[in-house]
């Protein structure tokens, strides 16, 4: 009886190991490329208690972006009487918020005169969009905005200060590197190089499985990881660039802000917050 359960033991034992390479393929065909470039849209409120607070009346932006993403946001106008009144602030959030996460930041500029334009991302909030790429291709989402405003808010766009959160500052560089409109720009906690990020934060997994996983989500999102680059792609921005890292980030560590701010051209800042980790940074 004693040698039946060994052998039986022993047969479920080998079932085991020789079935993981079968159940960590599904896994990372299945979890990890949507991992990367799905996230779960969450809503946002149609009447925030912030606009009745500061007794708000924002438009509603709508407008088709590229490969016809239906892209959903706000725009609020400052005082035109203030020194501010003229000039716009675009905040773009980070992965898996909304506009609606930026309200209580963006609105220290309103109070001060400043417009303020807030959209959901591809994939997130409101907009459209089944997958998101990291600013591959959701950079072209912002000049959709900067031609919504040049429609109906043509005054918006005379002065205009791109700031963009986490992941939203890897959408907001690419932005900034095409188009002129943006004149000048805010990155916040982002990460200076999307396949080194990865890495870091996936280095349990086995090179193969993680190398199967990406190419998996670049087939389905259609963009490429390797290009992905804020630290590139910021050399290619010609306006002032002020960049702000939490030294105590344990996310994106501070060393991402070091190396976008090396490869920024000049004029630009580097502003650390000492203790400051990537989900307070904001409020620091």
């Amino acid at each position: 009886m004693v040698g039946r359960r060994l052998k039986s033991a022993r047969r479920w034992w080998m079932l085991a190991v020789l079935g993981m390479p079968i159940v960590g393929g599904i896994l990372i065909d299945n979890w990890l490329p949507y991992s990367l470039i799905s996230h779960h849209n969450r809503s946002v409120a149609s009447q925030p208690d912030r606009f009745e607070e500061y007794g708000l009346s924002p438009q509603q932006i709508t407008y088709t972006s590229e490969s016809d993403i239906s892209i959903r946001g706000w725009f609020i106008p400052g005082d035109a009487d203030a020194a501010h009144g003229k000039k716009t602030v675009i905040i773009l959030h980070g992965l898996g918020a909304t506009r609606q996460d930026m309200l209580e930041f963006g609105l220290l500029f309103q109070q001060k005169g400043y417009n303020l334009a807030l959209i959901d991302l591809r994939s997130h909030g409101e907009s459209g969009g089944a997958f998101f790429t990291y600013g591959y291709h959701e950079w072209k989402d912002v000049v959709g905005l900067l031609d919504w405003l040049d429609t109906h808010q043509p005054m918006a766009v005379e002065d205009v200060t791109l700031i963009g959160v986490s992941v939203g500052g890897a959408v907001a560089i690419p932005a900034a590197a095409n188009d002129d409109r943006i004149d000048r720009l805010i990155t916040i906690a982002t990460f200076a190089d999307l396949e080194e990020t990865i890495q870091a934060q996936s280095a349990w997994l086995p090179n193969a499985w993680r190398n199967r996983g990406i190419n998996r989500a670049e087939s389905l999102a259609k963009f490429d990881v390797a290009l992905t680059s804020p630290a590139q792609t910021i050399q290619q921005v010609d306006v002032p660039v002020l960049i702000v890292h939490g030294e105590a980030d344990g996310y994106i560590p501070f060393e991402n802000g070091q190396q976008l701010y090396g490869a920024a051209n000049p004029p630009k800042t580097l502003y650390s917050i000492p203790g400051a980790d990537h989900a307070d940074v904001l409020y620091y």
